[in-house]
C-alpha cells in the first residue's frame, strides 16, 4: 500500500495529526473495505490515500479514468471515488458511466469530486451514474463520513442543496 512519502508537503503536517486522533473512525473500517481512488494531482491523491489507509480502508489508488477501471475491475472496490477532471483521458463521470454500463462491476457505488458547481456538470456526473457529487475542497473527514455510509448502504444526498445554483 502507499506509504507516506513526503513529509515536506503540507498535507502531512494537518491530515496525518488529525487521521491520529480518530480511533473510533479506525475501529469503524477495521474490516478493511476495499476503495479505489482516482485523482491526477500527486499531493492529493497521496494525502487522501494517506487518511483513508490510516483510518482502515485498502486503497488502490489511479491518476487516470482507465487505470482506475482497470482497478476496479481487478479488485472489486466497495467505491469508486473520483476526480472528475483528469489531465489526461477520460472525466470521472466517464468513469462512473463505464462502471456503471459494466456488469462486473456495476455494483459499485461511486463518488464524484469536482471544483465546479455549474448545474450542468453536477447532472451531467449525476446521469453518468454517480451516486454522490462533492464540490472541492473535499476535506478527508467529510470524504470519510460520505465513504462509510456508502459502504453501510445508507442513503445520502447526491448533491447537497446548499450548494445547488438555480
Amino acid at each position: 500500500m502507499l506509504q507516506w512519502e513526503r513529509q515536506g508537503s503540507p498535507w502531512y503536517h494537518t491530515v496525518l495529526p488529525m487521521a491520529l486522533e480518530s480511533p473510533d473512525r479506525r475501529k469503524a473500517a477495521s474490516d478493511r473495505v476495499r476503495l479505489v481512488l482516482v485523482e491526477d494531482d500527486r499531493d492529493t491523491r497521496e494525502m487522501y490515500c494517506a487518511w483513508l489507509e490510516h483510518v482502515g480502508f485498502e486503497v488502490f489508488d489511479a491518476e487516470d479514468a482507465d487505470t482506475g477501471f482497470l482497478h476496479a475491475l481487478h479488485y472489486q472496490p466497495r467505491v469508486v471515488v473520483t476526480d472528475h477532471l483528469l489531465r489526461s483521458g477520460p472525466t470521472g463521470a466517464h468513469l462512473c458511466e463505464r462502471l456503471k454500463e459494466d456488469p462486473r462491476t456495476e455494483h459499485i457505488r461511486t463518488l464524484l469530486m469536482t471544483g465546479s458547481a455549474e448545474r450542468q456538470t453536477v447532472e451531467g456526473a449525476l446521469k453518468s451514474g454517480c451516486a454522490v457529487v462533492r464540490l472541492k475542497p473535499y476535506l478527508p473527514d467529510a470524504m470519510l463520513a460520505d465513504i462509510e455510509a456508502m459502504v453501510r448502504g445508507q442513503q445520502i444526498e447526491a448533491f447537497p442543496h446548499e450548494h445547488d445554483q438555480q
